[in-house]
């Protein structure tokens, strides 16, 4: 059992202005992801192992954000949106 993961994303430049007539350049904002991961053995047999695994990635499912930045730093909102969480449960058997 083990919490499986932190991952920091800063931000993102997604598209960038030319010159400096007032085009601004667009930026994803930085968010973080939390996965979790739970393996249980179940079983030991002869020949094998029976094991369950449960997963969540994104845990936190943060919103991500767009701005648009002007040269004089100025931001305005693009995008907000919110991210996916998946959840999975598997079996195996190894032996």
């Amino acid at each position: 059992r083990d919490l499986d993961g932190l991952n920091l994303v800063g931000t993102l430049l997604t598209g960038a202005a030319v010159g400096d007539d007032g085009t601004p350049s667009t930026f994803e904002r930085g968010f973080s992801l939390w996965n979790l991961t739970l393996n249980q053995r179940i079983k030991q047999l002869q020949r094998g192992v029976f094991s369950l695994d449960f997963k969540v990635k994104n845990l936190a499912a943060p919103d991500r954000r767009t701005v648009f930045r002007k040269p004089d730093g100025a931001e305005v909102t693009k995008t907000d949106r919110e991210t996916a969480r998946r959840i999975s449960l598997g079996a195996s058997y190894r032996w």
